[in-house]
């Protein structure tokens, strides 16, 4: 029995019918395909779901719990208005805390939420979750919001689309303190503004902190430009260059030689990967089968 079913597979291996040359010619051709699809569309799919706001929380109460404070706990009306604030950020294809004169405040308040405290950290252009929360580590004044005694609530967005041309990622993460003893939020001007040099917009209560405001925001490439040597920065001014409140973006583009081999392991990667599932299915598969006849 054993012989007549090696002969029989040794017969069906080496001279295949026609229709199942057909059929395999056929099946190889859609892998080639379907590869080929993949190694375009797995960096798309790998960054649209590299950003989640749950890790950012996660994230950020971890650094919270390192220093010693209090975890910050997520209020759904803050989530509301980050997501909110990302959208206008993307329709506006404006990276700023302020968008055509309304302050980041009023996002806060259109969502009903009274605060007493209320600060804002905002990045693009990041791949993980992990790059955000250390890029904002990294700057003194984002770092001054994350790890802020004041606040109690927290609201993160992590916003897909196109910004100037490219695809990315908006991520607005917004901190609060409900307001206690009134039914209406702060005033706008009663709210000072504290920025510790350029890189955020923290509006609070507090009346012993000093009057200041900046617009120059945090993008992946600041974090990059020490970690990715290989990555060659691109200054590119803002339409708008108000002096004090100029808007710095850095672009970071990627030399020729590194965008080739990150092609190359995509494409080794995923060669592999068909070439298995094309052995596995179209040999052992029907081997078994006719093993089992």
């Amino acid at each position: 029995m054993i012989k007549k079913i090696s002969k029989r597979l040794y017969f069906i291996l080496a001279a295949p019918k026609n229709q199942d040359k057909r059929q395999i010619k056929l099946n190889f051709r859609l892998s080639l395909l379907g590869m080929l699809i993949g190694i375009f569309l797995w960096p798309h799919l790998a960054h649209l779901s590299a950003i989640t706001p749950e890790e950012i929380i996660a994230l950020t109460n971890q650094e919270r719990e390192i220093a010693g404070l209090n975890t910050l706990s997520a209020n759904q009306l803050l989530a509301q208005a980050a997501i909110a604030k990302g959208k206008a950020i993307l329709e506006s294809q404006t990276f700023k805390h302020n968008l055509n004169n309304k302050k980041f405040s009023s996002w806060i308040r259109d969502t009903g939420y009274n605060y007493s405290y209320a600060g804002e950290n905002l990045a693009i252009d990041f791949a993980t979750s992990q790059t955000v929360v250390q890029a904002w580590k990294n700057s003194p004044t984002h770092k001054k919001n994350l790890l802020s005694p004041y606040y109690q609530e927290i609201g993160v967005s992590a916003i897909d689309g196109k910004f100037q041309g490219q695809d990315t990622t908006v991520v607005v993460q917004i901190f609060g303190s409900p307001a206690t003893g009134s039914v209406e939020p702060l005033a706008p001007a009663s709210g000072l503004s504290l920025t510790g040099g350029a890189n955020n917009f923290l509006e609070t209560g507090l009346t012993d902190y000093q009057m200041g405001r900046a617009e120059n925001l945090l993008t992946h490439s600041i974090l990059s430009q020490k970690l990715l040597p290989a990555y060659n920065s691109k200054l590119i001014l803002p339409a708008e260059n108000n002096p004090g409140l100029a808007l710095y973006k850095f672009i970071a583009q990627p030399e020729a030689g590194t965008a080739v081999n990150n092609f190359l392991i995509i494409f080794i990667v995923l060669s592999l990967i068909y070439s298995l599932a094309f052995l596995h299915y179209y040999y052992f598969l029907k081997i078994n089968k006719l093993a089992a006849i």
